[in-house]
């Protein structure tokens, strides 16, 4: 299930207001946006498995429960692919913040990994590889083991966060059966909470990708230029994605609705 508003206090309505003003859309007045931090303070008792994507137009934060497979794998795309890397870690981030290495284990595909000392560590990292790495084979190998067998045993958890920045890298430098292996890992891994996360730069997507792309159920989109590849990318005939705050705020597609979301930064783990 998807929780929107949710405070996780116990009250019957589960709503909290918080004392912070969002930003209004200008480049840089997003730092005025709480710290991931602050707002899981705020946000005291929520349950395992949770992850704070960012903070709703409404000021209350949007969080996904990572057992729920309804949504599916999340595509992360947009223009600018920094942007893009910016969101995968802070993703990241609120996974490690508000879950314990018990309850998750995260496994990271980046151009980036070697550079990534912060996420490196923290307890819950398993894995931090370069796309063209050999040992991407073996990693897509455990991976599909590891969901065929919760599919056998009915097992859910612990959660494993499986981040790919940069999917356009990874498809290129994998072998024709590791593809049908990634396919069958984004479509099938949220099931049994094997969770992709993965990111590409619109500029790379192509027809030959759009398969791939085409498995992920829940859209993370920052601005998008072109009309056409945002009315395919958001699935809501929405052909206008440029006006979102570049590197701050995100359209989210899950679960069947639509939010606008900022992006939040951790105080501890730079990104």
């Amino acid at each position: 299930m998807m929780d929107v508003h949710v405070s996780y206090d116990g009250s019957p309505g589960g709503y909290e207001d918080f004392p912070y003003e969002l930003p209004k859309r200008r480049v840089g007045w997003g730092k005025r946006l709480p710290s991931l931090e602050t707002v899981l303070d705020e946000q005291r008792g929520l349950p395992p498995y949770s992850l704070l994507l960012g903070l709703c137009t409404d000021r209350l934060p949007l969080v996904l429960d990572l057992t729920d497979a309804s949504g599916g794998a999340f595509l992360i795309a947009g223009d600018n692919g920094f942007d893009n890397t910016t969101l995968v870690h802070s993703i990241l981030s609120a996974a490690c913040l508000a879950n314990s290495p018990a309850d998750l284990s995260v496994h990271l595909i980046s151009p980036h990994a070697d550079d990534l000392l912060q996420f490196h560590r923290q307890p819950h990292f398993k894995i931090s590889f370069e796309p063209y790495r050999p040992e991407i084979a073996v990693v897509l190998d455990e991976m599909v083991n590891l969901v065929q067998s919760r599919m056998r045993s009915g097992a859910v958890t612990p959660v494993h966060l499986f981040a790919i920045d940069g999917l356009d890298l990874l498809w290129q430098a994998l072998t024709p059966p590791s593809r049908v292996q990634l396919d069958w890992l984004i479509e099938h891994g949220p099931a049994v909470g094997v969770m992709v996360f993965a990111s590409i730069e619109s500029t790379y997507i192509s027809h030959t990708i759009t398969p791939t792309i085409d498995l992920f159920g829940s859209r993370i989109l920052g601005p998008v230029s072109q009309p056409n590849l945002a009315r395919y990318l958001s699935g809501l005939g929405r052909s206008y994605l440029a006006d979102l705050e570049p590197g701050e705020q995100y359209l989210v597609r899950t679960h069947g609705s639509s939010f606008t979301i900022w992006m939040l930064q951790s105080e501890n783990i730079p990104i």
